[in-house]
């Protein structure tokens, strides 16, 4: 009771003044995430996950291959069946940690889900005061996150509600109704957040990141009621034919919001249709350039691993063959990269139409671009040559005449000398992009567009 009544005193005397730090606290490494809240759910009930080349594979290790540093895990108070629950969450975190990811902890504060149309309160607090509620949500945060902690976990980020645009725990916490008491909420959250993890960021997460007056309305009631986060968090799920001018909306939230509020921002869900994986890359690769160029700490793709229709939901990025779609090559960010799966991708001649429209204006689609140039080389025999001045791809061991080894399967090829020519395969059958000294392309499939050697391919750069 008397913490409570400290809180609203704390919240009263901030009414007027700034808060929180300004947004240089950012962490260094642009977070390219993904919620995978939906795998062992996915998993238990038989789905399987493969990668570029068609091998099965943990999903978690096919996502750092297509750039992915960091996940995003959605918690449920009580759920059905378990799923999203404490113990759950736990597991999937610590293969995460295992996987060298960053970790977003995204609570619901609710059984089941919690978004714009729906914040239902949990059964067990569906009669309790306000008061009760905000002790609820301060109790059930530090719990799961001490449990977190006691496993080894410490996650990077907190999010405080899920698309919380009119509040949380209705009707008590509805913003429209009663924004101070939607700011204690925040608040109750806030405080257990950095009693457990003081370095942890928390997020206040708000749909349709292009909508600028809601942000507006949202944060400037939660500032003057005394409500206290670090980072401001966005979804957006545009369509086929919308995404550039959401994007360009988007951007400029972005940057008022950091403006306004002195704090950092962070594109916390994307998606697209999975059906339209050619212009969903397009979109992606456009809303990571224009992420960064505003200043977030990063963008993450909501559950890209849900292939064929799991659970009713369309926006995934992976084919119906269990492997990722042409669309998680966008987070590769800079390595040429064209997946071997669109050629067998269901989408890829209708989607491709729309989207090279729509990408020829983006100014994020270097990786495209530069793939479609002299910046690739083909060889399914010893020697050949593609024009250009690409190398000649000569032998039959595992690299090329006159090149060295610089990565196996799933590395990193860092080019620090030689032409700047990286070969890919092995016995004789090759392909080679043009990286360029002093810079490096995953050794994947996805990286180079092609399966030429078979499993296991190797990377060597010219010498």
């Amino acid at each position: 009771m008397n913490r409570f009544l400290s809180q609203a005193l704390r919240a009263a005397a901030c009414l007027g003044l700034s808060f929180g730090l300004l947004g240089g606290e950012a962490a260094a490494q642009f977070a390219k995430g993904a919620d995978v809240s939906w795998i062992t759910e996915q998993e238990a009930a038989g789905t399987r996950f493969y990668s570029d080349s068609g091998s099965q594979q943990d999903v978690l290790q096919i996502l750092k291959d297509h750039g992915v540093n960091a996940v995003r895990l959605r918690v449920w108070v009580n759920p059905q069946g378990g799923w999203n629950g404490v113990n759950d969450v736990v597991a999937k975190a610590k293969r995460a940690k295992a996987a060298g990811l960053r970790i977003m902890i995204d609570f619901h504060y609710s059984d089941s889900w919690a978004d714009p149309g729906q914040q239902n309160k949990p059964a067990a607090w569906s009669s309790h005061s306000f008061e009760q509620l905000m002790n609820d949500v301060w109790s059930h945060t530090r719990d799961v996150l001490n449990t977190l902690k006691s496993n080894g976990i410490s996650p990077e980020w907190v999010q405080v509600g899920n698309e919380t645009n009119n509040g949380m725990l209705w009707e008590q916490g509805r913003a429209s109704a009663n924004m101070r008491n939607f700011a204690w909420l925040v608040n109750s959250g806030y405080d257990a957040t950095k009693e457990v993890f003081p370095s942890a960021k928390v997020i206040v997460h708000l749909s349709n990141a292009y909508d600028n007056s809601l942000f507006r309305w949202m944060f400037d009631g939660l500032k003057n009621n005394g409500a206290r986060w670090d980072i401001i968090g966005m979804s957006l799920y545009p369509t086929t034919s919308d995404w550039p001018t959401l994007n360009s909306q988007a951007l400029s939230n972005m940057r008022d919001m950091k403006s306004r509020y002195g704090k950092d921002v962070m594109i916390v869900e994307i998606g697209m249709e999975a059906s339209a994986a050619t212009t969903s890359r397009a979109f992606i690769q456009d809303i990571l350039a224009k992420a960064r160029s505003a200043g977030a700490l990063g963008v993450f793709y909501w559950e890209p691993q849900a292939y064929g229709m799991w659970k009713g939901y369309g926006k995934a990025a992976w084919q119906d063959n269990g492997r990722p779609s042409v669309a998680m090559d966008a987070f590769l960010e800079g390595s040429s990269s064209s997946s071997s799966s669109s050629s067998s991708s269901s989408s890829s001649s209708s989607s491709s139409s729309s989207s090279s429209s729509s990408s020829s204006s983006s100014s994020s689609s270097s990786s495209s671009s530069s793939s479609s140039g002299s910046s690739s080389s083909s060889s399914s025999s010893s020697s050949s040559s593609s024009s250009g001045g690409a190398p000649v791809l000569g032998g039959t061991g595992d690299y090329p005449s006159g090149f060295s080894k610089c990565a196996e399967l799933g590395g990193t090829c860092n080019v620090s000398k030689g032409t700047g020519w990286v070969a890919f395969g092995r016995k004789g059958k090759w392909v080679a992009k043009h990286v360029g000294v002093g810079s490096s392309i995953a050794c994947t499939v996805a990286a180079f567009g092609s399966d030429p050697g078979g499993n296991p391919n190797k990377c060597a750069y010219q010498q």
